[in-house]
């Protein structure tokens, strides 16, 4: 089944962001550079959800509880669940970006 235009559209529009912040950050390094210029819109952004999930994924089911029962002595308890509150949002977007890492790989066109 193929992409809808709109999505092939936007993810177009977030490659290149992604392409002009990574070619700020690879000044200096010709070949790095030649590799960014010649991957794909859709392998880039595959490549950028797949981080951000790993990242965010580490961040809001270790992390934040490991903080957040360092926390716990101190904090009055309904700070503490507004607190909590926030960190299951935070793991509702990652489980989202999972869905979305997902799709964005197994829904690959064939650029064969």
């Amino acid at each position: 089944m193929p992409r809808p235009e709109a999505v092939n559209n936007y993810i177009k529009q977030v490659a290149a962001k992604l392409r002009a912040k990574q070619a700020d950050v690879l000044r200096g390094q010709p070949e790095l550079l030649d590799r960014l210029e010649h991957q794909s819109d859709s392998e880039l952004v595959t490549r950028w959800a797949w981080t951000a999930f790993i990242v965010g994924a580490i961040a809001t089911f270790v992390g934040c509880p490991l903080i957040l029962a360092i926390f716990q002595r101190w904090c009055p308890m309904g700070l503490f669940n507004l607190l909590w509150m926030f960190v299951k949002l935070g793991m509702g977007c990652v489980v989202l970006m999972l869905a979305a890492a997902l799709w964005l790989t197994f829904n690959a066109p064939s650029e064969v």
